[in-house]
């Protein structure tokens, strides 16, 4: 399964104890996808994990203790210097984390973490409210991590969207996580990404058996 990965997952921990259109570079809106027709995003099952449409919603089920499961949608052309991704988040089962992630660039050689992918995870744990902002030359901290027991919901979907703005390879990069509309983090990351090639969905869970469901997903360039 090409999208199983652990990489961030140890911040959560830390913490916690169809498509309607693809990507078409130069607009306002990249893409919307209401996960009603499959074929943009992967589906796969093994030992680690679910990637599968169900019910007109993308899930993410994750089958291992402290494990977190990823799913990409990557664009063709030049990366972006700036883009916003937004959608319905859930938990399905146990406690764990749910995440967006702005995705500058990946292994596609390597089926599970590679040291040369790079992105932002931008997660929620809605069980505590705790939230926390990641990235994958940080390990296993978090770049920003907090708590809005008013902005995140237990038992309820969660509207996630994060921003990510570049200042340029080397130079520092924005970032702004909203939940529900309200904004619980704006962070500046000194090593930044030259820009942004895709986004992602992931699912960390700490004991195994946490599925995350996504719905009404967009991703705008900045």
């Amino acid at each position: 399964m090409a999208t199983i990965r652990t990489s961030v997952a140890a911040a959560a921990a830390a913490l916690a104890l169809g498509a309607t259109g693809c990507a078409t570079l130069g607009s306002a809106t990249l893409f919307e996808d209401e996960f009603a027709e499959q074929g943009v995003w992967e589906t796969a099952s093994d030992g680690d994990g679910r990637l599968a449409y169900e019910d007109g919603r993308y899930r993410i089920e994750v089958a291992k203790a402290e494990f977190e499961l990823h799913s990409y949608r990557l664009w063709e052309g030049s990366p972006l210097d700036g883009i916003a991704f937004e959608v319905d988040a859930e938990l399905d089962g146990k406690d764990g984390a749910l995440s967006v992630l702005c995705v500058s660039s990946v292994d596609e050689g390597s089926e599970r973490i590679s040291p040369n992918d790079r992105y932002y995870d931008f997660f929620i744990l809605p069980g505590t409210g705790e939230w926390g902002i990641a990235a994958t030359h940080t390990k296993d901290e978090p770049l920003v991590a907090g708590q809005d027991r008013e902005a995140i919901r237990k038992d309820a979907p969660n509207r996630m969207r994060a921003e990510c703005e570049s200042g340029g390879e080397g130079e520092p990069t924005t970032l702004v996580l909203h939940v529900n509309d309200v904004k619980v983090a704006e962070h500046s990351d000194a090593k930044g990404f030259a820009g942004f090639q895709g986004v992602g969905l992931a699912v960390w869970s700490p004991e195994g058996g946490t599925a995350g469901l996504f719905d009404n997903a967009v991703a705008r360039e900045r």
